[in-house]
């Protein structure tokens, strides 16, 4: 009988536990702008003639609901999967992306980093292009900017540590 009190006593708690709204309605709504030097932005691929360096002069970061603010607090930076970099203070550039030797072909540039924006619940924000080094500059199949913008990130929620 004992048991059964006990249960029905923890029932409330498990309901509320129950109530949290998993939709992900709380993520930051955001638009993202990076700046790169070194590099020809087409189609949200960035090209790069072979021994140039790449560097990624500043990430922008606009929240989309109007008024409020929204920030990352630093950027880490992955050239195929391997770290190469962090840099904690705005505007999170960093110089020289590409390792040296890197032989011609497409790889994987990849930039996270936590995001905060005002009303919503913390996020990582994640960035993926392609970087496809050329031999010359005649290889790149026409003309484009030095800024990446689009839908080529990702924003998740993270688990904030106790």
């Amino acid at each position: 009988m004992k048991k059964i009190l006990a249960m029905l006593l923890a029932l409330p708690l498990l309901l509320l536990a129950a109530c949290h709204d998993d939709k992900g309605n709380d993520l930051p709504n955001v638009d993202v702008t990076v700046d790169i030097t070194g590099g020809t932005v087409l189609n949200g691929q960035i090209y790069v003639v072979a021994d140039t360096v790449l560097s990624v002069d500043s990430i922008g970061i606009t929240n989309l609901e109007a008024g409020k603010a929204a920030a990352i607090t630093g950027a880490n930076y992955y050239f195929d999967y391997q770290f190469i970099g962090r840099n904690m203070q705005s505007p999170f550039g960093l110089n020289m992306i590409i390792p040296a030797g890197t032989k011609p072909g497409s790889h994987l540039l990849r930039i996270t980093a936590p995001l905060l924006a005002v009303d919503k619940a913390p996020a990582y924000l994640d960035m993926q292009y392609v970087v496809t080094i050329v031999p010359s500059a005649a290889d790149i199949p026409g003309t484009g900017t030095t800024t990446l913008t689009g839908n080529f990130f990702k924003v998740t929620q993270t688990e904030l540590s106790r």
